[in-house]
């Protein structure tokens, strides 16, 4: 079933390239590519461990060495976290979202549905199509849910009219699908106020295990935004784009008096694939149990869907 899985994933890759339109390298988001990431090694023994260095390597960029998951003595520090890029100029965001605020409340069905996001408040910028149904009557950001759940592998984010209004936060998201050689999934702008919390969940669904999950700091306290994977924590800190691994049991808090606001932006490419095969190498039953059971689920036409227990964010 994983030799199945693996082979509809690339091929449900190559056809969705198209999507792939407008990938213009603004100021905005510093330049990474996805070569300057280590490769996997050729030999057998040196494969696996090839694929933990492409997730736990030390970059340099424009001669710029920023933190990565190893110490001085190369000893790994994080396997659920790594920073990707720091200094990244937010700036433009605060202001857009400013403007545009009333957006935090135009859809309430993620956090009255979902109860561990039930203190965050949520604007989607890349979602399922949902054609024709008129949204102002439809719990979307549930019925994303249910997509997302439904079609793992099929599953596309679609630019919302959200995103329409905030350019500059939808053109983020395409920038960094460009530079990951990759395609969007649901990409969220996720606000919680101060002392609100994400409670602990894990998001271990086949469409998790596939992707990426990228957090961008727009707005945060002065000790940073704070983090916790399994036994992993982390301050995030104002204009860094984090690597993280969701499909491990996660909260956060935001111990501020500060909103903090975070770019979600989930990321399907051939990295991706490769953490996929991390995951399934840290717990191969779960995995392959997981991935079987979203295989044999389907999502149905907004009109007819119930929002399922124990829905995942």
């Amino acid at each position: 079933m994983n030799l199945r899985i693996i082979f509809q994933y690339f091929q449900a890759l190559k056809v969705q390239e198209s999507l792939l339109l407008g990938c213009d390298k603004r100021k905005h988001l510093p330049e990474f590519k996805v070569s300057q990431w280590r490769g996997v090694g050729v030999n057998p023994q040196s494969y696996f461990t090839g694929i933990y260095s492409i997730l736990f390597q030390e970059k340099k960029t424009n001669n710029k060495k920023i933190r990565t998951n190893y110490n001085e003595q190369g000893e790994l520090l994080m396997r659920h976290f790594e920073l990707i890029r720091d200094g990244i100029d937010v700036q433009p965001f605060v202001d857009e979202l400013a403007a545009n605020s009333e957006l935090f409340g135009t859809d309430s069905s993620r956090q009255e549905g979902i109860p561990v996001q039930r203190e965050t408040q949520a604007v989607l910028l890349f979602g399922v199509d949902v054609g024709d149904v008129d949204r102002s009557e439809l719990n979307y950001a549930f019925h994303d849910t249910q997509a997302r759940i439904g079609m793992p592998i099929r599953y596309r984010g679609r630019a919302t009219p959200e995103s329409k209004i905030l350019p500059l936060s939808q053109q983020f998201v395409r920038d960094l699908c460009c530079e990951m050689k990759g395609v969007p999934g649901r990409a969220v702008i996720a606000r919680l106020n101060p002392d609100g919390r994400i409670y602990k969940h894990i998001d271990d669904q086949l469409y998790w295990l596939l992707r990426d999950r990228y957090h961008l700091v727009v707005t945060c306290g002065e000790k940073g935004s704070w983090f916790r994977a399994n036994d992993e924590e982390v301050h995030m800190r104002k204009g860094e784009l984090w690597w993280f691994d969701p499909t491990v049991y996660h909260e956060a808090h935001n111990d501020s008096d500060e909103q903090r606001i975070h770019f979600v932006i989930d990321v399907l490419s051939p990295h991706s694939m490769k953490s996929y095969m991390v995951r399934a190498m840290r717990a191969p039953v779960r995995t392959t149990f997981r991935s079987i059971k979203s295989m044999l689920k389907r999502y149905r036409p907004p009109s007819t869907a119930t929002m399922p227990p124990g829905a995942q964010s």
